[in-house]
């Protein structure tokens, strides 16, 4: 059974609530990529400035590690936050042109990012409760719990669309 939802929060149209939330998801999308592009910039540390932060030659390698490490993370995080903007562009043409096929993948990657980000989160809050404190637990569980009520709202708005362009809505309306 598939949940859905007549209009969006806001009162308006399944239609136009789609076309803000891909809106809204693809500048997100564009801002974490011009910071991620941003961190990218991030340089080894020369002999010396560390010798002028008095770090060893031992820690100047570790830090230098831990930027190249940085870097291939921040180029994978790249690669998705461009595949999630290039689905929102989709998602917002599909919406406005009434084409369920366009709209489509965007439902079916914001469901995988959303349960793998879940994911994540929650093994970040196990280690913020185990190794910092029972404050940043809670506070990552509080912001969590929001990411995933939202997401998965916004899931629906778009998903109650997609169903009504395709004739397959389900009886059951919230």
């Amino acid at each position: 059974m598939t949940i859905t939802v007549k209009q969006c929060c806001c009162g308006c149209t399944l239609k136009t609530g789609t076309i803000i939330i891909g809106v809204l998801y693809g500048l997100g999308a564009l801002a974490g990529l011009v910071s991620n592009i941003m961190k990218a910039g991030a340089e080894q540390m020369s002999p010396e400035i560390a010798k002028h932060l008095n770090f060893t030659e031992e820690m100047r390698e570790q830090y230098n590690n831990i930027i190249r490490a940085s870097s291939y993370i921040n180029i994978v995080v790249a690669i998705i936050l461009c595949l999630q903007l290039i689905l929102c562009i989709l998602l917002v043409y599909g919406a406005n042109n009434e084409n369920p096929r366009l709209i489509r993948p965007w439902i079916i990657y914001s469901i995988v990012s959303v349960t793998l980000s879940s994911i994540i989160y929650l093994i970040l809050m196990i280690l913020s409760f185990v190794y910092l404190s029972a404050a940043s637990g809670i506070a990552i569980l509080i912001g969590t719990a929001l990411y995933i009520a939202l997401s998965a709202y916004f899931i629906i708005v778009v998903n109650s669309f997609h169903l009504d362009l395709v004739g397959q809505r389900n009886p059951s309306k919230i």
